[in-house]
């Protein structure tokens, strides 16, 4: 058999084939060599056009594609498994000179008349708002039962996050669409745990805000702290409210004497000591009022 290149193979594939082939080029100098552009689809129609009647699903197409090609690419290995919306495929690496350089991926024609099983969960009120029962079910059935299914994913993927510790509704709703999930449906499931009581924004906060408080730092550190973490404006607000009997004078001579024992006698090194202070969230004023009370004590 005579061998040939990635593209007269494509182009060869173009007639007798029932499957749906993909390739995708990693951009390594291999695919710059074969002169192809980043992404090749050879019938793409059929596949394509019954994505697109998915919900969310042009870019679970995306997400997929991009996933294998990270998993082929590392392993060199081929793999095969059915995709997020329930089509068994099959990648392939494509090796040139020792680089993966592109990967084939195909999977057979939804219009080939094959039943394809797909296995997801429910939550109890949506079995029960469904109506699910044994049978055949309509398309219109089908997009709710896939849309739910995808929203109890989340859900129970929330939950487990939040089994690692309390966080807020911003910040679980960034994991979730780091994880794959849809924005549409991330922030359904997001507004689903808060109702339930399983976010709890302002406790949260305020438990985050006392823990800095415990680390030495200071009140400019801890609000932008749970900024960063994403907690609403009302609860950082409440979360500092309840540290206004802190003495920040007293927290940040205690910080100075665990970090540093004592006050140098260095001019250069006195000013690094506020500087690091200030770094740790407190105020000129704050931090020199501290030092000047150790110097007093000693």
């Amino acid at each position: 058999m005579e061998c040939c290149d990635l593209g007269t193979f494509l182009d060869a594939m173009v007639c007798g084939t029932d499957l749906h082939i993909s390739v995708v080029f990693t951009g390594r100098p291999g695919s710059e060599i074969m002169q192809r552009p980043y992404h090749h689809v050879v019938h793409k129609k059929p596949v394509c056009s019954a994505m697109r009647k998915l919900p969310d699903g042009n870019s679970s197409c995306v997400r997929c594609r991009m996933a294998v090609q990270k998993y082929v690419s590392r392993h060199g290995k081929p793999l095969a498994g059915y995709c997020q919306k329930g089509v068994f495929e099959y990648c392939a690496p494509v090796i040139w000179r020792g680089e993966t350089v592109a990967v084939v991926i195909t999977m057979p024609d939804p219009a080939d008349g094959k039943i394809k099983k797909l296995s997801l969960h429910l939550l109890v009120e949506q079995y029960a708002e469904l109506g699910v029962q044994t049978g055949e079910i309509i398309s219109e059935k089908a997009e709710a039962i896939l849309d739910a299914g995808r929203l109890c994913g989340a859900i129970r993927r929330g939950m487990a996050m939040l089994g690692y510790g309390d966080q807020s509704a911003r910040r679980l709703a960034y994991k979730l669409t780091a994880k794959g999930v849809d924005r549409d449906t991330t922030n359904r499931a997001v507004a689903y745990l808060t109702e339930r009581g399983y976010i709890r924004e302002e406790s949260t906060a305020a438990l985050r805000a006392r823990q800095g408080v415990s680390k030495g730092w200071g009140e400019r550190r801890i609000r932008e702290d749970l900024c960063a973490h994403g907690f609403t404006r009302e609860a950082v607000e409440e979360a500092m409210e309840e540290l206004s009997d802190t003495d920040w004078v007293e927290n940040c001579a205690s910080a100075i004497r665990k970090k540093y024992g004592e006050i140098p006698e260095d001019k250069g090194e006195r000013q690094k000591l506020i500087a690091a202070m200030m770094r740790l969230g407190y105020d000129a004023d704050t931090v020199k009022e501290a030092v000047r009370d150790i110097l007093r004590e000693s």
